[in-house]
């Protein structure tokens, strides 16, 4: 690639002239980590120009897909996806040249490598990615680190650069509370309800195993991280609890992983229970969602009755959902018990909306730092694209067995429901049906578009006669099915009557061209109780085709009790 060539090159000289000497003189810039980071750049851009991660991006990817704004200009999106394929081959050839220059970190790793399958038809097909475009943002800042001061293996770099003349803090010492900067202000936590709010965490990363972070460059987001790791470090030491993150991005990556893994919502809520409780240190947690009328909901919790659902309108989580910051605060919150409790809650945000919050708790005496919110600010927006994903799934889903042109479930729905019905239920299932009559003269007089019409206006009288429970299905071209469940045989033949005579004498656009002078509709129905689904089927067709015979425009019951 020119851009490429010419960027190594310019980054070279620069190096060549600027970069520091370590004490055996060497450079501390390896060229191989420049190569890492100007394929992983251009990878990056393609991506965003692909539109291959949920908004909002983190804004080191704004940035990098700024820079190669030009490069990528022209390209349509076959020629992006080739970019991403060639980008990938380079970075894989560099990540094997790091591999000997010392400890890489897990985001390097894994966005060097290349895309998972299912992520590359993902792309493909034009939607977003599984892996979080975190990853790629830890990834560019540690590489980006390593190209301007490469540490000594197990080396910890400063939390920020020293002063001139100042000296780095020897390996192994205690940071002080100085060297970690905090991203909210800290007054003395008491039980008088005082709130301590803060927007949700910097998206930058820290780096994996060995809490080597990526500092050189990254301004205030890369000290806020610092502080993060810092922060847990102290943390751990003060109040240990199993599963707490040990100062590394790796607990944060298998979570996202998690939750990459599933399009299960209630799977998606019961992972964001665990991960938050692992990693904030809490005694208890739960997640909150807004249903369609605006009410909080509890649909998560770690110990049933964690949250008392009456109270929360007229609290903290109100609070929070109302104005999208996050809290950390010690208060005395009815919807959480009696007593004041430790309480940390962040706003879950789906397609730009506030729908829901996680929120963890604490006993009085341990108070939650900064950093659980932190933490916590890492976790939710984590949790919300994983919700969006399966939000996607179940919309793809949905299409699948929805007819769209009457909006009935279709031939594959309703096999799925047959079973279902059968499977379940002590009484017998009522299985219907129905035909138009005559209704190719009837499309070849009025045309399609009439017989569009006719069709949808066709599938709404029968939604509209059968009763509550009953599924209506389009079965394929004219043809339409009704699942009755737990249906006698007379309740059975009483609904088909009530369809055939709805349609008879709804006066359809064109009718009195019909034979007879009316559209009309021919019914078949049988009744059936844990029978193989594809005899059911068959015996109710039976019946429609004897309604047919005898003259169409009637109903037809196949069963002992109505012979026919």
């Amino acid at each position: 690639m020119v851009r490429r060539f010419s960027l190594i090159l310019v980054v070279a000289a620069v190096s060549f002239v600027t970069a520091p000497a370590d004490r055996s003189g060497a450079s501390a810039a390896a060229p191989d980590s420049t190569d890492a980071l100007i394929a992983l750049e251009s990878e990056v851009a393609a991506l965003v120009d692909l539109g291959a991660f949920p908004q909002p991006l983190p804004p080191r990817l704004v940035d990098v897909a700024a820079e190669w704004q030009d490069g990528l200009a022209g390209l349509d999106r076959s020629g992006l996806i080739d970019w991403v394929h060639s980008s990938e081959s380079d970075g894989g050839a560099d990540l094997a040249a790091l591999e000997g220059t010392g400890q890489l970190s897990l985001p390097v790793r894994t966005a060097l490598g290349p895309l998972s399958a299912d992520d590359v038809r993902l792309l493909e097909s034009g939607d977003t990615i599984r892996l979080p475009a975190e990853v790629y943002e830890a990834a560019l800042n540690d590489l980006e680190y390593r190209d301007g001061a490469e540490p000594g293996p197990g080396a910890n770099p400063p939390a920020q650069p020293p002063a001139d003349g100042a000296h780095a803090p020897a390996q192994g010492s205690a940071p002080s509370t100085a060297d970690a900067p905090s991203t909210t202000a800290e007054p003395a936590a008491s039980g008088s309800g005082t709130e301590l709010i803060s927007a949700p965490a910097a998206s930058s990363s820290p780096r994996s195993s060995g809490s080597a972070l990526p500092l050189v460059g990254l301004g205030a987001a890369g000290l806020a991280v610092a502080g993060l790791a810092t922060g847990l470090g102290r943390r751990r030491s003060r109040r240990s609890s199993a599963g707490r993150l040990d100062g590394s991005v790796t607990a944060l990556l298998d979570a996202s992983r998690r939750f990459g893994a599933t399009v299960d919502v209630e799977e998606i809520h019961r992972i964001l229970i665990v991960e938050t409780v692992a990693l904030t240190g809490a005694l208890a947690a739960a997640v909150v969602m807004v249903d369609a009328a605006g009410r909080l909901v509890v649909v998560a919790e770690s110990t049933d009755g964690t949250i008392v659902p009456a109270h929360l309108d007229r609290g903290v989580v109100r609070r929070v959902l109302d104005t999208g910051a996050a809290v950390r605060t010690v208060d005395a919150d009815a919807a959480f018990g009696d007593g004041n409790r430790s309480i940390l809650v962040v706003p879950l945000v789906r397609s730009g909306m506030i729908v829901g919050a996680v929120v963890a708790l604490a006993a009085e005496g341990e108070p939650f730092e900064a950093v659980d919110l932190d933490v916590l600010g890492q976790i939710g927006p984590m949790a919300a694209a994983a919700l969006v994903s399966a939000s996607r799934h179940d919309d793809v889903a949905e299409l699948s067995l929805t007819d769209g042109l009457t909006e009935l479930g279709n031939r594959r729905r309703l096999d799925r429901d047959l079973v279902a019905a059968l499977a379940v239920g002590t009484g017998t299932v009522g299985f219907v049906m129905v035909d138009i009559d005559h209704f190719k003269k009837y499309n070849d007089t009025h045309g399609h578009v009439a017989g569009d019409e006719a069709l949808q206006r066709v599938a709404r009288i029968l939604r509209d006669s059968v009763r509550e429970g009953d599924v209506v299905y389009r079965y394929g071209g004219e043809e339409f099915c009704v699942l009755l469940p737990e249906a006698t045989a007379d309740e059975a033949a009483d609904v088909s009557e009530r369809l055939r005579s709805a349609v008879e004498a709804h006066g359809f656009t064109g009718g009195e061209t019909q034979p007879g002078g009316r559209l009309t509709i021919s019914v078949g129905t049988t009744v059936a109780h844990r029978n193989d689904p594809t005899e059911v089927k068959e015996r109710a067709d039976h019946a429609l085709y004897e309604a047919k015979h005898r003259g169409r425009n009637q109903v037809v019951v196949d069963g002992p009790d109505h012979p026919g």
